[in-house]
């Protein structure tokens, strides 16, 4: 989080760590000034989770890339998607197809970044293999 509402107006909906706090990251500011070519927001909550709504930080992240000249793609939780110890959400596969769909509305979500790589051959619970057939069926032509 850059920061919560509850700090700053300017912040997103969420309940959880600020990074312009706890790190002095202000990249909110580096957006906006246009200082960084691309942004990867750690969006790594699942739709709905309480203190940091996945879509709650989309049309956030949207907005402050909005007009700017720095790209933003989204960070994704491979790693949760199957694992028993995350909220029953990860256990569903389609939770992360369903970030790639709420994400496809907003034209300044240039993509995704799937962390760990290594996650992409353990595919645990058929996530990666549901993300694929749902949005990556055709190969994709990187954007400028």
């Amino acid at each position: 989080m850059w920061r919560n509402a509850s700090t700053d107006p300017r912040g997103s909906d969420t309940r959880a760590l600020q990074s312009y706090d706890a790190v002095h990251a202000d990249t909110r500011r580096w957006v906006r000034e246009g200082w960084i070519d691309y942004v990867v927001p750690q969006l790594y909550w699942n739709i709905g989770f309480s203190a940091a709504d996945y879509a709650a930080l989309v049309p956030w992240w949207a907005e402050v890339a909005r007009g700017s000249r720095t790209k933003l793609y989204l960070g994704e939780a491979l790693y949760k998607a199957g694992d028993p110890a995350q909220p029953a959400a990860w256990r569903d596969p389609a939770e992360l197809s369903r970030h790639l769909t709420l994400a496809a509305g907003r034209p300044e979500v240039r993509g995704h970044v799937f962390f760990a790589a290594k996650e992409l051959r353990t595919d645990r619970a058929g996530a990666m293999a549901r993300v694929v057939a749902d949005h990556y069926a055709q190969p994709v032509t990187p954007s400028r």
